[in-house]
């Protein structure tokens, strides 16, 4: 609980960061910058932030299937009926921030293949069985 984890394989800030450089590109072109330096500023910020995802990840194991083996585990444990995770892109603070997410309850069976389309402010819930 309030954490986030932008850009894990669960969150890839691939469509996220891209719409953030869309709003940034029409706030710079309202004060009165020019396509070209636009453009120039835009594959600048790219290659930047693809240099610090690179070192970001370049211990991790992440991935989807470490993702649901960990929820598969956690509703194996004895007493535990089901358990989830959520996806949500946050805009503020991540202990303050209001939205209201859709809860998608799946068998523990169905959840590998889930996690690839989850949609943002989607609560994905595994139960077992």
């Amino acid at each position: 609980m309030g954490h986030c984890d932008c850009g894990t394989a669960l969150a890839p800030k691939a469509s996220y960061v891209a719409d953030r450089r869309a709003e940034q590109a029409l706030k710079l072109a309202k004060e009165g910058w020019s396509l070209a330096k636009i453009e120039r500023w835009l594959s600048d910020r790219e290659k930047a932030d693809n240099r610090a995802e690179g070192r970001t990840h370049a211990n991790t194991s992440d991935s989807i299937e470490l993702w649901s083996k960990i929820v598969h585990d956690i509703v194996l444990t004895p007493g535990v009926e089901e358990a989830g995770l959520l996806l949500h892109y946050y805009s503020g603070s991540v202990e303050t921030e209001v939205f209201w997410p859709t809860r998608k309850k799946i068998s523990i069976h169905q959840f590998a293949a889930c996690l690839t389309n989850m949609r943002e402010n989607e609560l994905l819930m595994a139960r077992s069985a």
